[in-house]
């Protein structure tokens, strides 16, 4: 056989190589998940005010419970919350009630509307637990001033003893001392209590891979608050999720976890869910947020 015949067989037996070899080297394989792999991730970051207008850092001031930003002059809430940290696990629920004036604005020194007063709607109950009814105040930056508001309800237990969240159950509002024309009366029913299962606070998380979360209960969406605790009396929040379809599962690209502070040994991750809706109070002018909201914090240290 001359060179030439020699040269053709040999490309054509490379060329029949390549083909074989190709469609072997097409099949994904088992490996784990890294940026890029998720073109349309289902975790969506999105914005929030930078304070709500609902705050309750005068009952909350650890923020055990998740803050609500959506706008509203009026809140009636039952809220529980679960914190699960490497040594510490704690539980805890709030109700918590709050009626603005808005045609009381509070302005500070630049004539900005920072807040409202708020209205005495008389006694307030969930369920047969009565809210303690005691002031809110707002301190005002310029001129510096400590301003009172008026009044507003909660009810907070950390002991086990008293109003506690339980999911799937129906709660009653009521306030039969009431200076509204006829007293509130709304029903609100909770969320499953949500539980994450994966990660678990004795996992370390980089923030160059992709995180895989799993968790049961909650309602149709699922909020992760991302929070700062190098003050660990105040925790502050830097970054905030959305999951619109709750499967009890979902991976964060690390293309947002990367945007967290590289200098943080860890961070706070508070998972939330809700069952809401828009009430109508006799005697109130504006629209009332009713709420159960259910929530799990797990403290995540970092890879460096």
């Amino acid at each position: 056989m001359d060179g030439s015949a020699r040269h053709m067989l040999w490309k054509i037996a490379l060329v029949s190589l390549v083909f074989l070899v190709l469609p072997g080297c097409k099949r994904p394989a088992p490996v784990e998940l890294v940026d890029g792999e998720i073109l349309t991730p289902e975790v969506e970051l999105v914005n929030v005010p930078s304070s709500a207008l609902l705050g309750m850092g005068d009952i909350d001031s650890t923020r055990i419970f998740p803050a609500e930003y959506r706008k509203s002059f009026a809140h009636m809430l039952i809220s529980g919350s679960v914190y699960d940290g490497l040594f510490l696990h704690k539980e805890a629920t709030l109700a918590r009630a709050i009626f603005f004036d808005r045609s009381s604005p509070v302005l500070n020194g630049r004539g900005d509307t920072v807040s409202y007063k708020t209205v005495d709607v008389g006694s307030l109950s969930l369920d047969v637990y009565a809210l303690r009814k005691h002031e809110k105040r707002v301190h005002l930056l310029r001129p510096p001033a400590d301003t009172l508001l008026g009044v507003q309800y909660s009810l907070v237990n950390t002991s086990g003893a008293g109003i506690s969240y339980s999911g799937g159950q129906t709660y009653r509002w009521q306030n039969p001392l009431t200076t509204l024309p006829s007293p509130i009366d709304v029903s609100v029913v909770l969320p499953e209590r949500l539980e994450v299962t994966a990660p678990t606070p004795a996992t370390k998380i980089s923030r160059r891979k992709n995180l895989a979360v799993a968790w049961h209960g909650g309602g149709n969406v699922v909020a992760i608050e991302i929070s700062d605790v190098a003050d660990p009396d105040r925790t502050v929040p830097i970054m905030h999720l959305r999951i619109a379809r709750n499967r009890g599962a979902a991976v964060i690209p690390s293309a947002i976890l990367r945007m967290l502070p590289g200098d943080r040994p860890g961070f706070l991750f508070t998972f939330s869910s809700d069952n809401s809706t828009m009430e109508h109070i006799n005697g109130y002018p504006d629209a009332v947020l009713v709420q159960g909201t259910t929530s799990h914090s797990l403290y995540f240290q970092c890879i460096p």
